[in-house]
């Protein structure tokens, strides 16, 4: 009898002990090695922006600046469910609200492109029905412009000055941070979709770079105005002095990705 209940105890330690195994064999099934996203943006920027004539001489607003962007980013897990280290390449655009200057300007606006990398850690949480995450990122745009465009009354042509002057900042390689908070939704066959805020900021100089001007009026106050071509150097060394410019922006990110 005691035999019995020995081995009978056994069997049912050992069939209690199945699902355990099972469950442990199907968690580290499911666990991620990492992650593949796409997402795209819209928000707005700020940095070191003129305002922008409004009708009248001596009338101006404010440069709203505002546009869409994009970008991937692969990561890979450091802990399951909780920790992620991640690459991302992002593509932003922006563009200032438009403007005008009665007899010298139709249209005048303000836009900037930009290419970014950015390496760092991913932070989740799994709740409800994905998982809360905040990441942290650093890295680097890669060298940029900033456009200004003008396009001239027909009250300029008397003087000369028709079609459209360009003035092009540029700037090299700005170094700088990113972070964003926000929230993935899972979907099946381990997709998810996601939204967040995105927080940026990068600093660059147009230390031994251009401005280049093109058919562009820098003072329309002179009697005659006069359009200028020319290209004008920047260099700490032998130029003219040069200035810093700070790329920032606030953005709505939403992503789809699938973790593998």
């Amino acid at each position: 009898m005691r035999i019995h209940s020995v081995a009978t105890t056994t069997i049912l330690l050992c069939a209690g002990a199945a699902p355990s195994l099972a469950e442990t064999v199907s968690d580290s099934v499911s666990e991620t090695r990492g992650f593949v996203e796409l997402f795209g943006n819209w928000g707005v920027n700020f940095g070191h922006t003129n305002f922008i004539p409004d009708g009248p001489p001596g009338k101006s607003k404010y440069p709203f600046a505002s546009g869409f962007g994009g970008g991937v980013a692969v990561g890979a897990t450091v802990v399951p469910d909780w920790l992620s280290i991640f690459v991302d390449y992002r593509y932003g655009h922006t563009s200032t609200v438009s403007g005008k200057l009665t007899g010298a300007l139709s249209d005048v606006q303000g836009f900037l492109s930009y290419h970014s990398f950015t390496a760092g850690v991913r932070i989740e949480r799994r709740t409800w029905r994905g998982a809360a995450y905040a990441q942290l990122a650093a890295g680097a745009l890669l060298p940029f412009h900033q456009t200004l465009e003008f396009d001239y009354a027909p009250e300029l042509a008397a003087i000369g000055i028709t079609g459209e002057g360009t003035k092009k900042d540029h700037f090299g390689v700005a170094y700088g941070a990113e972070a964003e908070l926000g929230y993935h939704f899972d979907l099946r066959s381990r997709m998810y979709i996601g939204a967040g805020i995105r927080i940026a900021a990068f600093q660059a100089s147009n230390n031994g770079r251009d401005t280049n001007l093109d058919n562009f009026v820098t003072d329309f106050m002179a009697v005659p105005p006069v359009a200028v071509t020319t290209d004008i150097h920047f260099n700490k060394h032998n130029g003219l002095m040069p200035t810093t410019y700070s790329v920032q922006d606030i953005r709505l990110n939403i992503s789809v990705g699938y973790q593998f």
